[in-house]
């Protein structure tokens, strides 16, 4: 017996905000929980671009226990677009050979919680060589499924592009 239902895809680019620039990204194969990791700086403003389709109303999106800010918000028959801006305050520097978890938790409008896990490292704000070392982040796609009576929304499937 299948358990059905209801199916979108969210997809998240991350931007930084004072200068628009993709962060990186680079596998990391099965060393880490994740086998992705995000490179991210100290002390930086970054934006957090979120396509839902078909359309989904994000009640809170927040990180590390903080509610982002939201900036924009754009909802079609089709699809739901929203910007949510973060700064990477009082994050230490990643030590060699570790990595973060950070968990982006959006609360949807009628359906339940969707936990997106990404992991990163954190580089010092003036890095110009490690931190982008690996590809540009075009995006990250969410395959999702919230099945009737569950509280919160299931991935099937992540790919980094």
């Amino acid at each position: 017996m299948s358990v059905k239902g209801t199916n979108f895809q969210v997809t998240l680019t991350i931007k930084r905000e004072d200068t628009n620039e993709l962060v990186y990204y680079k596998q990391d194969g099965t060393r880490f929980d994740n086998e992705n990791t995000i490179k991210m700086k100290v002390q930086t403003p970054y934006i957090f671009l979120l396509t839902i389709r078909p359309a989904q109303k994000i009640k809170v999106a927040s990180m590390k226990g903080d509610q982002l800010k939201r900036s924009s918000e754009e909802i079609t028959v089709e699809y739901s677009n929203y910007c949510f801006h973060w700064k990477s305050t009082d994050i230490p520097v990643t030590k060699k050979n570790r990595r973060l978890s950070f968990n982006l938790i959006l609360e949807i409008d009628g359906v339940g919680v969707l936990e997106l896990p990404l992991q990163m490292k954190f580089y010092e704000a003036t890095d110009t060589g490690h931190s982008k070392w690996g590809k540009s982040l075009h995006h990250v796609e969410f395959e999702c499924m919230h099945k009737g009576g569950n509280s919160f929304v299931d991935i099937l499937k992540t790919i980094y592009r």
